[in-house]
């Protein structure tokens, strides 16, 4: 499609918000090889998005923020991501239920949050990283279908979900995080990303610009593998400070990054310059030979593909060589 605004990609989907406020997404096609990675499909209209203004995706869901404030959700729904008030999987895009008009949302793997003008974090899904809202003892899963309110978030402006972990700041710049590396107990103060800006997330890591300007990293899980992701939660990590990782080789002058998936547990960064060439921290890559590039996401498809959405609403999917 041409005339997109924003691309979200999750589990072996891909999704184009285009200027009409209609959503078209592309899955991926039967192989009959199986050690031979997904091909997209066409990119086909979701039925019963309108007027959509912000897109995001998780592990196998995706959801739409209109323009009135509503969101509507559709794909996997095993622990209630899609907030439709049941862990079944619908045909179609349906409604979150008991959600106010939000402003903005965010999603992770199997849960995802809403943020109303007033500040407040309405979420839902599996919800064991904001501790005791979710159920008391974190061994067991238990699925909030329908849209709660977290307790002690307020007059937030930023919001960002990873696998485990959440972060959030509020208008005086003070951060609360959650999950993996910050406690199991709900969201709990932490300076680390005072005066934070640029928050955004994807996988396990989330990634931020300080107030001096400089991109840090919070990667909670780097030391274990995706099917020990459970033990690690119910078990709770070393503070949110103890897990920072500068990366001076990203310019601060850098509106965003965005992440891709590098081995166990692990992430690249990848920026785009004052050109729009996207470039990276991986040494082994150049920059990818396109300019006028405004996001990159990561391909569901291909792990060493790329996304890229242009100024003037084009899309490309970049793969690396072949032998």
């Amino acid at each position: 499609p041409r005339g997109v605004r924003q691309l979200a990609a999750g589990e072996h989907r891909v999704c184009a918000l285009l200027d009409d406020g209609t959503v078209r997404c592309a899955v991926a096609l039967p192989v009959e090889d199986a050690s031979s990675p997904p091909v997209p499909g066409p990119f086909g209209e979701v039925p019963g998005v309108t007027h959509a203004e912000q897109l995001v995706a998780g592990g196998g869901h995706v959801c739409a923020r209109l323009a009135g404030g509503e969101v509507r959700c559709w794909g996997d729904n095993p622990s209630g991501e899609l907030g439709v008030g049941t862990r079944t999987q619908p045909d179609a895009s349906i409604p979150v239920a008991g959600l106010p008009p939000v402003t903005s949302i965010a999603a992770s793997d199997r849960a995802t949050c809403g943020l109303t003008a007033a500040g407040e974090v309405w979420c839902w899904g599996d919800l064991r990283a904001f501790g005791a809202i979710s159920n008391a003892r974190r061994d067991i899963a238990l699925p909030t279908p329908t849209a709660r309110r977290i307790p002690g978030l307020s007059d937030i402006r930023q919001l960002a979900l990873a696998r485990w972990t959440g972060c959030a700041v509020n208008g005086r710049g003070e951060a609360w995080c959650w999950g993996l590396g910050a406690g199991c107990h709900g969201p709990a103060r932490t300076d680390a990303l005072r005066g934070a800006t640029g928050l955004t997330a994807q996988g396990p890591t989330l990634v931020w610009r300080s107030a001096t300007g400089s991109w840090t990293r919070y990667l909670p899980n780097t030391d274990v593998c995706e099917e020990e992701t459970n033990t690690v939660l119910n078990n709770c990590r070393a503070p949110i400070a103890q897990r920072l990782r500068e990366h001076p080789g990203v310019p601060a002058t850098t509106r965003a990054v965005f992440l891709a998936p590098y081995g166990c547990g692990g992430m690249r960064l990848r920026w785009v310059d004052d050109e729009g060439r996207v470039r990276g921290d991986d040494p082994d890559v150049g920059p990818v030979g396109l300019t006028g590039v405004v996001q990159v996401v990561q391909d569901p498809f291909d792990d060493q593909g790329i996304w890229l959405r242009a100024a003037d609403g084009r899309i490309a999917r970049v793969l690396p060589p072949t032998e």
